[in-house]
């Protein structure tokens, strides 16, 4: 197994888009670094600003996930992987552990980053910031929730079709419209609407006495829904990459 993610890996950190992406991060830090410069920010507000890149890191990661089995099969080379001496269900294991090993890379990235250009940028100064360092690292916890899910859900997307392509349209097309149908449903008082994944994965909705999107739902709820929809999304990445069939 560690072999399969191993490899799995080495293929993610070959590719040109993987490191651009990373530059992307970097550039983009300095430039809001740049802007906001004196306009009395501390390093610790930079870092929480900075947070707030992580959903350009939910894009790729939508990307990622979605195209790492559906492009086997575009580009013919799941042939190449299956006649190998390991079984589908480690083959799509070690996958889904690079996508996140990956994806936690990134998270790693911006976070130190942030510190480091805020250090360098505003200096040590912490007076009078409303933020804290834990504070900070409470909403890349919550974040990390998000991306977890998103990227589970994209990789079952990505075990079921074929086209890589299609995944991702299909996958970006859901994260972007989720929003948009959790307020609609929540709108409309649609209890039913509790149960659906995105109006579960931001658990910030609990903090400082907020009410939740809908009634009768609890910190215990929304963690019980999102455990289902993992094991759920496993499964049937699983069972699907399993059953079908590949002429080798």
């Amino acid at each position: 197994m560690f072999n399969l993610v191993r490899n799995e890996n080495m293929k993610i950190y070959k590719k040109v888009q993987t490191w651009v992406m990373v530059g992307l991060l970097l550039f983009m830090q300095l430039v809001m670094a740049l802007f906001v410069k004196d306009s009395g920010f501390t390093w610790l507000t930079f870092a929480d600003l900075s947070s707030y890149l992580t959903s350009i890191i939910a894009i790729y990661a939508i990307v990622v996930a979605s195209g790492i089995v559906a492009s086997e099969f575009s580009n013919g080379t799941i042939k190449l992987l299956l006649i190998r001496p390991f079984s589908r269900t480690k083959i799509l294991t070690s996958k889904y552990i690079a996508v996140l090993i990956y994806i936690v890379f990134l998270i790693l990235f911006n976070l130190i980053s942030s510190i480091i250009i805020g250090f360098l940028f505003f200096g040590n100064a912490t007076s009078n910031s409303e933020f804290s360092l834990g504070s900070i690292l409470q909403n890349y916890g919550f974040t990390s929730i998000e991306l977890i899910m998103t990227i589970t859900f994209s990789f079952m997307i990505s075990s079921i079709f074929r086209s890589s392509v299609l995944s991702i349209i299909l996958s970006i097309i859901i994260h972007f419209f989720s929003s948009t149908v959790v307020s609609f449903l929540s709108l409309l008082n649609y209890q039913f609407g509790k149960y659906f994944l995105y109006s579960n994965t931001d658990l910030r909705q609990y903090l400082n006495g907020n009410e939740p999107k809908f009634e009768g739902m609890s910190l215990g709820f929304s963690i019980t829904v999102l455990i289902v929809y993992f094991i759920l999304f496993i499964l049937i990445s699983q069972y699907v990459f399993k059953k079908r069939d590949v002429v080798v």
